[in-house]
């Protein structure tokens, strides 16, 4: 127990001493990307997307739809142009992100009780954008439609108790239940969070002992390392584990407190299962620093393992949707689990059994990478060759 709390002081003491670097990338770098990213994403949701118009038609019922777009919560009408060539151009320079061509039949057509047409242009690469785009449209295609419809029952001479019959037989009432406003904070918590701090957990673990062994610095506790490999990497491991705990907590409440994210559920629930993932991460930095004992193509590994992390989440595409070989990659980054217990128990107020069952596979991960990833970890200590080599 005395050389497990010796190994601790002395890796606090690399840190704020010996390495002041790697304080900084541990402790201070992380919530600077974070605060970037909050910069990034500060209006929470995108609600009005650039829009142009153009009125080919030129009569009441086009200005009807015009005065629609500017009513829309979603759309902002920046433009309107005289012919498509010109809205085309606004296109394609970005300065909208639909273009909505209206029909120069669209009055007559309408006038004579005729379908009228509006061809509308998304650019869909911006999947948010294109996303409210969308729904602005159906809201207003709906609405005029129902008004439209009323007016041609009204010359048929159906009663006004019979009128919603023909004019919506069927009705779809939607309720959108979770972020209904797309919320761009929400999609930040769920995804690039834990991508983030994957990263920089693996990155820190595998400097800090891959570190001691091509400096030679780990040569006064050889002995130790060989004969109990657990508590010496644990006692290294231990000072960043708690570290990123503090990190996520801290980002989780700036969250909730100054950007409202929702606390549906369990936070101690969201506590544990962020532990727990960090203590994934560890041992994930630990089994990259024992199957290499070369410091670059560790740190490589690293970025390799969770820079594309956020990609395989389903945060933005779902993991059942994947291919059979990014699926099974996708189960085996903590983030992963991560992400469904932050859906679960932050947007839902989930089943407890689902947030366990992902904080369950996520510590069999961690006891698997951690006592495997030691366990080669000690095998560069047993021929000298390996110690001091080319970082």
């Amino acid at each position: 127990m005395d050389k497990f709390v010796y190994l601790i002081k002395r890796e606090i003491n690399f840190l704020f001493h010996t390495k002041k670097s790697r304080l900084f990338f541990a402790m201070v770098y992380p919530l600077i990307m974070f605060f970037l990213l909050l910069a990034i994403f500060s209006e929470k949701a995108i609600l009005k997307v650039p829009v142009a118009v153009v009125d080919n038609s030129r009569g009441f019922y086009a200005r009807e739809f015009t005065q629609a777009v500017k009513a829309s919560p979603y759309l902002d009408l920046k433009y309107t142009p005289e012919n498509l060539k010109e809205a085309r151009k606004l296109f394609l320079a970005n300065k909208v992100y639909a273009v909505l061509d209206i029909d120069k039949d669209y009055d007559k057509n309408l006038n004579k009780s005729y379908g009228a047409s509006v061809l509308a242009l998304v650019n869909n690469q911006y999947l948010l954008m294109g996303s409210n785009v969308g729904k602005a449209l159906t809201q207003i295609a709906k609405g005029l439609n129902e008004k439209q419809r009323t007016k041609f029952l009204s010359k048929q001479g159906i009663l006004p108790a019979y009128k919603d019959l023909f004019i919506a037989p069927l009705q779809v009432s939607e309720n959108i239940l979770y972020n209904p406003q797309m919320n761009y904070v929400y999609f930040l918590v769920l995804g690039l969070i834990p991508a983030l701090l994957q990263i920089f957990i693996c990155l820190s673990i595998t400097y800090s002992l891959l570190y001691e062994l091509k400096t030679r610095r780990a040569e006064t506790i050889k002995t130790y390392i060989l004969t109990n490999p657990f508590q010496a990497v644990g006692a290294k491991s231990i000072l960043y584990l708690f570290n990123y705990v503090l990190i996520f907590m801290i980002m989780l409440f700036i969250l909730i407190i100054f950007f409202d994210l929702p606390l549906r559920g369990n936070l101690f629930l969201v506590l544990l299962g962020a532990f727990v993932f960090c203590l994934c991460s560890v041992g994930a930095g630990v089994l990259i620093a024992g199957c290499t004992n070369n410091l670059r193509i560790a740190m490589s590994a690293c970025a390799v393992y969770g820079a594309p992390a956020f990609a395989y989440y389903g945060v933005s595409f779902p993991v059942g949707s994947m291919p059979v070989l990014a699926q099974a990659w996708a189960y085996f980054l903590p983030g992963t689990y991560l992400n469904r217990i932050m859906v679960n128990e932050l947007m839902r107020n989930g089943a407890f059994a689902v947030t366990m069952h992902e904080i369950f596979i996520m510590f069999v991960f961690a006891l698997i990478f951690f006592f495997t990833g030691a366990k080669l970890y000690t095998r560069w200590f047993k021929d000298e060759k390996y110690m001091g080599a080319k970082l």
